[in-house]
């Protein structure tokens, strides 16, 4: 009897591995404010990872790092579930490790996206600032909150860039897999079926 390999799955699990490593050094979105050489403050965020900084002093806040943390194992487990599910998708447990995993790529994508829409809006209504989600933009500056943090310098306008990078490109890629792997498992136990 030949075995049948879903090779959508295996290379589903391989896109969230790769996605996983390159997520903890590359961010999904990065946004930078003033120049983009030497810039004022740069943020790079993805659920892997996170880098904030502000005047060349860098931040990080335990919480965030904590959810970065349990993203992590859960598109690990999602990962492995998935590889173990395609290598051998006939079992009897395989059907419950596909519907757990193949939905993990897609959450962590959905998630991120409304989570930085959400930020945008909310920096937006608190600061006055206009940061875009992609592209540059000259946002007019409230004084007195750059003068609280930064003393006497008077700065009237903020330039923001920002932008997705490859990584944010790639878990889309392993969410589309990873869909396709469930929707080609039902041809898998169809064939199955006819035979």
């Amino acid at each position: 009897m030949q075995n049948k390999m879903n090779w959508f799955g295996v290379t589903g699990s391989i896109s969230i591995f790769t996605l996983i490593i390159v997520s903890i050094f590359v961010p999904w979105w990065q946004v930078s404010v003033g120049s983009v050489d030497s810039p004022l403050a740069n943020f790079q965020v993805s659920p892997m990872s996170n880098n904030f900084s502000f005047l060349g002093q860098t931040f990080t806040f335990p919480l965030i790092m904590a959810i970065n943390i349990s993203v992590i194992i859960s598109l690990l487990a999602g990962g492995i579930a998935i590889l173990v599910y395609s290598i051998n998708p006939k079992k009897s447990y395989a059907n419950k490790l596909l519907t757990f995993s193949y939905r993990k790529p897609l959450y962590a994508l959905l998630i991120f996206v409304i989570g930085l829409f959400i930020t945008i809006v909310l920096t937006k209504f608190v600061t006055g600032l206009d940061v875009p989600m992609i592209g540059s933009a000259n946002s007019a500056v409230d004084g007195s909150i750059i003068q609280s943090l930064l003393g006497d310098i008077s700065i009237s306008n903020v330039l923001f860039t920002a932008g997705f990078q490859w990584p944010f490109y790639l878990v889309i890629v392993s969410a589309i897999l990873c869909i396709t792997a469930r929707y080609y498992d039902k041809r898998i136990l169809s064939a199955t079926a006819v035979t």
